[in-house]
Parts: C-alpha cells; sequence; structure tokens
C-alpha cells in the first residue's frame, strides 16, 4: 500500500528480515519522518540480503534528494 506516514516499528522489521526486494517511492523523501524510517527500513532490508529499489517520483524530488538516492 501507499502512505505518506510511514514508521519504522517492530512489526515493518519483522516484515523486511523476510522480503527480497523493497521499493520506496521516491516523494516520501519529501516528508522528513517518513525519511528517517525510509533509512531504517533500507538498512534493515540491506543486512537481510534484499535488493532496494527507489521510484524517481519527479525530478526537482530527485535533484533535492539525489544525495540520499
Amino acid at each position: 500500500g501507499t502512505s505518506s506516514t510511514v514508521n519504522f516499528d517492530s512489526c515493518l522489521a519483522s516484515m523486511l528480515s523476510k522480503t527480497t526486494i523493497l521499493v520506496i517511492e521516491g516523494y516520501l523523501f519529501e516528508f522528513p519522518q517518513a525519511r528517517q524510517s525510509i533509512f531504517s527500513a533500507c538498512g534493515a532490508a540491506h543486512r537481510n540480503g534484499a535488493l532496494i529499489a527507489v521510484t524517481a517520483s519527479d525530478i526537482t524530488c530527485v535533484q533535492r534528494y539525489y544525495d540520499h538516492f
């Protein structure tokens, strides 16, 4: 599903331990709390060997957060 509110919690961490691909919607970088959750989720997914993909959303989002992508 999609939401602009993303919280990294034990439930999400548990799901990420079983996933093989994590897809992040790029527009979520616009929300500071979601951005922190994204970093935590990507770290957990990466530690478990998952591939991580980030959608580009739009060019201005990519320009603003390029270093984070």
